[in-house]
């Protein structure tokens, strides 16, 4: 096995267990030890890799940011926004089993901070369907990220019994009311 292939193998290893880990731990309940036992990797291999458990997280919840990025430079270019949020909705719905620490609040405000500048950056174009002032225009993007904070965990925490097309639109309609965009 090449040496590329090794490290991918371990560093899988070390993210399967620790999402297996938070299914019945909260985060700042899991230590390396716990972690490097129940993936059954030596804690030197660990540490060869990372310098704590949270920078697996946030290593996996960049990769659902380069995702959503994906998305959003979609939408950028044209490709309507409905379709490119739907595309993120899908994702994290079909792979719930990874996506279930979601549900803890801690690590949803985690993902949420890594994707904040896309709402800033958002508000150029909402700013051209409607009239705010500087002060809704610095403080718009944070309800936002609060509304959508809000429907992923309750949709989480009611095992995504509504469908991601649900969730999309329902997503799309707050943002418009709250934003006062019509369009």
């Amino acid at each position: 096995m090449s040496e590329n292939k090794r490290i991918l193998m371990t560093k899988r290893l070390l993210r399967e267990g620790l999402l297996e880990l938070l299914k019945t731990k909260e985060l700042n309940q899991i230590t390396i030890k716990d972690l490097c036992e129940f993936s059954q990797i030596n804690r030197s291999t660990f540490y060869r890799h990372y310098n704590n458990i949270m920078e697996i997280l946030e290593e996996y919840l960049k990769e659902i940011q380069r995702m959503i990025i994906t998305c959003y430079q979609d939408i950028s270019l044209g490709k309507n926004i409905q379709s490119s949020i739907f595309q993120v909705i899908e994702y994290i719905y079909f792979n719930k089993e990874q996506c279930f620490f979601f549900q803890k609040k801690e690590i949803l405000t985690i993902f949420l901070n890594i994707i904040n500048p896309m709402f800033y950056k958002n508000m150029d174009e909402i700013s051209k369907y409607s009239k705010h002032s500087k002060i809704e225009q610095k403080y718009l993007p944070l309800i936002l990220i609060n509304a959508t904070e809000i429907i992923l965990s309750e949709w989480f925490n009611s095992d995504t019994k509504e469908s991601p097309e649900e969730i999309t639109s329902l997503i799309l309609n707050v943002s418009k009311k709250i934003s006062g965009v019509s369009k």
